[in-house]
């Protein structure tokens, strides 16, 4: 992640600015509407532990997802938990953040919610968290046909 995309998720996720949400997850729109072909999904947003929610007073992904469901006209879920056991995920390699959070989320699914699902998220790093919240979605019985985050972590790989 860099340049102007990574001070906006910072300036969201760590000094408050939850105004950049509303622009942000209306960028994500024509994203959204090319991986939905079109069709109405619910928007789920990966969620944070209730310990770090209560800490920083808000859910970034929640934020995103919200404005994106505004500028569609999309419902926003809450079907996923996050237990708070677990370490923080930015400072963990691949396959720390991969066991981390394994088994870290929980889906409900409410009766006759037949809408296909694009799990939100404000940074897709190494895909672990995506991959376990997609997981927990279609074992609750969801059909998730994608992820948006409004950013890319770049990985700087390095010549052997």
């Amino acid at each position: 992640m860099a340049g102007g995309a990574a001070r906006l998720v910072h300036a969201l996720k760590y000094e408050g600015w939850f105004a950049l949400a509303g622009p942000m997850g209306e960028a994500l729109a024509g994203e959204a509407q090319r991986l939905s072909g079109g069709v109405e999904h619910r928007l789920e947003p990966v969620p944070l532990p209730a310990a770090r929610r209560r800490e920083r007073g808000y859910n970034q992904a929640e934020l995103l997802a919200r404005s994106l469901g505004r500028a569609l006209g999309w419902p926003v879920g809450a079907s996923l938990r996050r237990d708070g056991a677990r370490r923080r995920q930015v400072r963990l390699g691949r396959n720390e953040r991969r066991e981390n959070v394994l088994g870290a989320f929980h889906a409900t699914r409410p009766p006759g919610d037949d809408l296909p699902v694009l799990l939100v998220d404000d940074v897709l790093t190494t895909g672990a968290t995506a991959a376990a919240c997609v997981g927990a979605l279609q074992g609750a019985g969801h059909r998730v046909t994608g992820v948006l985050a409004f950013a890319r972590a770049l990985q700087v790989i390095e010549a052997p």
